[in-house]
């Protein structure tokens, strides 16, 4: 193996379940070292080329929580009540969930309600399926461990959460809030998945800015005309065909079926192009390594990455795998250093991204993965080829899941003995992949018809006019009450609890009360919720796991809670 002081990449042509076996091909990028860890967080934002969009993300708060945490002197940690050995595992997360927990309050508007509807919202079955793992529960140390050795020996608890499903979720606000109310029980969240979903607008990731060319296109696998290889993103981002590289690669060292060079600066505008800053608000980073999930579309495929703004080196992978095939891209910084930002172009052939694992320096003690975009569908599960899927989470897997789909189906004409066959197929693939982990399903909140006149309580424009009766009124409605009730009866089979999220809000109709409160809690076009009604209906969901009040808070006064919905 040839050594170097610089960054690396590493290729995995396979999966691989230790890191210490011989089937990762290093190639080593021949660039300065970053002086120090802090000095990551000084490198300038992304400068986008000319035809990309800059977009923001957003992570957890949790995020810059725990990190401002592990970066606290003592003196300053013994005013949260929870400082012991500063040094220890236990008391550094204790204190990023803290912090986390006043980060999510400063974060903004939260939904409040009296306590005393706590109890009769508590589901204690289902809060006993879905306790996640706490801090206490960390006293092996599990997270320092490799993860499929972790995984063989769990805490109590889970500590991965893949939560599936379409736009309602996609924007982040229900499972913020979620994570926020874990939080405020000493919780603290993070991510370990970016999913590809950057060319779909509406959706929120956990980076803090990407750059993005018109290059590429969005396919989610619940379109596919036959069974598709995929991780958990249920999607990809496909590059567009490039011809041979017209880059002209200087100093190129050879090894193995893939070689490594400087790339030309004179490579074309319009290659495809992906940036990725990785840090959060604060500029700070404690990413260690991506595995980036891809399939090459066409061969000979070529690619320039960079990393930490360093100069670029292109890979080149002399053979294509086989199309379907999805294999893993090791990135790491040498001696420990922090990822901060990425970039990636396509000098030739076409690659598919399905997403990028993280590691990090410390774990938190739940990752929640949201894995959803605008138009997705059950149907994606209904398509998945499970041995695939199996194999790229293996050493990752997730021991709790939530599936919130129903909206996009209940579209169109709806046909319930159609939805009932793709729902059954698609738990049956779920339950391949993850055979006995809790399982929850989020049924479609509550839907209107902008052809009534809505009038807002504080002005007198409407909606949208036209004549209108009960029958239209309620159409949508009632087709998502059938997409629920056939959640329920089929989920069930499965070993899967239903959150009839239409119901919670009121039932049939309710959709009409929500866009007339105060603020509106549902949006214009009568599907989607607001940022107020997304929290809101998190808040109730997350009472009936057991996740909507902590010790601390139901002792203080003034603590928040859940307001009751508008019926």
């Amino acid at each position: 193996m040839i050594e170097s002081a610089g960054t690396f990449l590493s290729l995995s042509r396979n999966v691989c379940r230790f890191r210490l076996l011989p089937c990762f091909l290093l190639i080593p990028f021949s660039v300065t070292p970053v002086a120090s860890a802090d000095a990551a967080y000084d490198l300038p934002d992304l400068v986008c080329p000319s035809g990309a969009r800059l977009a923001k993300g957003k992570h957890f708060p949790s995020v810059a929580a725990a990190r401002a945490a592990l970066r606290a002197p003592p003196e300053q940690s013994a005013g949260l009540g929870v400082i012991a050995n500063p040094n220890a595992l236990d008391d550094q997360r204790a204190k990023a969930a803290m912090l986390q927990s006043k980060a999510f309050s400063a974060a903004g508007r939260h939904p409040q309600q009296d306590h005393r509807n706590f109890q009769s919202l508590l589901d204690t079955k289902l809060a006993r399926l879905f306790q996640p793992a706490t801090d206490q529960d960390d006293s092996n140390n599990a997270n320092l461990l490799p993860d499929s050795l972790a995984s063989a020996n769990p805490a109590p608890g889970f500590r991965r959460l893949g939560i599936w499903g379409d736009s309602h979720l996609a924007s982040g606000v229900f499972v913020e809030e979620l994570a926020r109310r874990l939080a405020l029980q000493g919780v603290s969240v993070g991510t370990s998945f970016i999913p590809p979903y950057m060319p779909r607008r509406g959706v929120r990731l956990p980076l803090r800015a990407f750059c993005l060319s018109d290059d590429w296109r969005f396919k989610g696998i619940f379109q596919a005309d036959a069974q598709a290889d995929t991780g958990p993103a249920l999607a990809e981002m496909r590059s567009r065909g490039q011809a041979a590289a017209s880059a002209q690669p200087t100093g190129s060292q050879q090894l193995g079926k893939a070689s490594q060079s400087l790339a030309s600066p004179s490579a074309s505008a319009t290659e495809a192009f992906l940036g990725l800053d990785l840090r959060d608000e604060e500029k700070q980073s404690d990413i260690t390594a991506l595995r980036m999930l891809y399939r090459t579309l066409q061969a000979p495929l070529e690619l320039s990455i960079a990393i930490n703004h360093q100069p670029e080196r292109m890979i080149r992978f002399e053979e294509a795998t086989e199309p379907s095939a999805v294999t893993k891209f090791l990135i790491e910084a040498e001696d420990g250093g922090r990822l901060s930002t990425l970039s990636i172009r396509v000098l030739s052939g076409e690659l598919a991204i399905q997403g990028f694992e993280i590691d990090r320096e410390l774990n938190p003690t739940l990752s929640i993965d949201t894995l959803a975009f605008p138009g997705a569908t059950v149907n994606g599960w209904a398509q998945l080829n499970p041995s695939s899927l199996m194999s790229l989470i293996e050493n990752r897997p997730y021991d709790a899941v939530i599936l919130e789909y129903g909206t996009n189906e209940a579209a169109g004409d709806f046909d319930p003995s159609q939805y009932t066959e793709d729902l059954r197929q698609a738990l049956t693939k779920m339950r391949e992949v993850m055979p006995k982990v809790p399982c929850l399903l989020i049924g479609a909140p509550d839907r209107g018809s902008t052809d009534r006149v809505i009038r807002s309580q504080r002005a007198t424009r409407s909606v949208r006019s036209g004549n209108f009766d009960r029958t239209l009124r309620l159409k949508a409605s009632l087709i998502h009450k059938q997409v629920n009730a056939i959640q329920s009866r089929i989920g069930s089979q499965f070993g899967c609890h239903s959150w009839d999220w239409q119901q919670a809000m009121g039932g049939p109709g309710a959709a009409y009360r929500w866009a007339r409160a105060k603020p509106a809690l549902m949006s214009r076009d009568l599907i989607h919720l607001t940022a107020d009604g997304y929290r809101q209906s998190a808040e109730v969901l997350a009472v009936k796991l057991g996740w909507g009040q902590s010790q601390t808070s139901s002792r203080a006064s003034g603590a928040e809670a859940v307001r009751e919905v508008p019926r």
